[in-house]
């Protein structure tokens, strides 16, 4: 009396197992797949874009970031050079 559910169970999981089975096999499965697979490549490339992009983005702020501190090193070492030389002249 306690086959009856797991009956059932069978039944729905070989139905579940063979609708799978024929849709990977006809043509509309393999459309799919295709889709499947292309929507993969496009994701991929677009990340691939993305991820490029950022880089680019990250270099270059870098690269003004080094360019505005090494600008500001310089202006500084001539001021301090300015006033050691301004100081050392009022000295004398």
């Amino acid at each position: 009396m306690n086959s009856g559910p797991k009956v059932l169970l069978g039944a729905i999981a070989g139905a579940a197992i063979g609708a799978v089975i024929a849709g990977i096999f006809t043509e509309e499965g393999n459309e799919l797949k295709e889709k499947v697979v292309q929507g993969g490549k496009d994701l991929t490339d677009n990340l691939k874009e993305k991820l490029s992009d950022a880089t680019t983005n990250i270099k270059e702020a870098a690269s003004g970031a080094y360019e505005s501190v090494k600008q500001t090193a310089t202006d500084f070492v001539g001021t301090a050079t300015n006033k050691a030389s301004s100081t050392a002249s009022n000295s004398k």
